[in-house]
């Protein structure tokens, strides 16, 4: 036996918010006519949604320029954080990169997770020079062997970063 709820009858309180709801709706259309569009209503849209409070960084912003109080700007925020500690492992200093050095070409060993992108940013953080460009090597871990037992070197990610004839970068080196 199969049972049919029954629709009820919408109460008063529906009704009261119903026909509140109409003289919003028509003044919305009143204001997109004077516009020159055409009214859209989306049922996503609600009505009787609270204006929103706007907050104080929008009423600073809303003062005239001579009335507006400067904020103090913290140091380190979320946006600016800094990154070349988590992409630069080391330079590279071997006989060919020294080589490089003297043409403007400086070698890092970088994350493998970092790409161009991080690496120029973190040049520019860390020493202070734009970079004009960035290559990137990936090279693979060896199989090497210490007498019986084998094992393998770890993978490595190198970036090569050009600088500009005049910039430099200074390098502290233990003696």
């Amino acid at each position: 036996m199969l049972f049919f709820k029954k629709k009820s009858k919408p109460s008063e309180e529906k009704k009261k918010q119903v026909e509140e709801k109409k003289p919003e709706k028509e003044a919305v259309k009143q204001v997109k006519e004077k516009a020159g569009k055409k009214p859209e209503i989306k049922k996503e849209q609600k009505l009787e949604e609270k204006p929103q409070k706007i907050s104080a960084e929008k009423e600073d912003k809303q003062k005239p320029l001579a009335v507006q109080e400067k904020k103090p700007t913290q140091a380190l925020s979320k946006k600016a954080t800094r990154i070349a500690p988590h992409v630069l492992v080391r330079p590279v200093i071997t006989e060919k990169a020294t080589y490089a050095e003297a043409r403007g070409i400086y070698t890092f060993e970088v994350v493998l997770r970092a790409n161009k992108i991080s690496v120029k940013k973190a040049i520019k953080e860390l020493y202070n020079v734009e970079p004009v460009k960035v290559r990137i090597i990936r090279t693979t871990g060896k199989q090497v062997r210490y007498g019986r037992s084998v094992g393998r070197t770890k993978n490595r990610k190198k970036a090569m970063v050009y600088l500009k004839s005049d910039d430099k970068i200074e390098f502290v080196r233990k003696q």
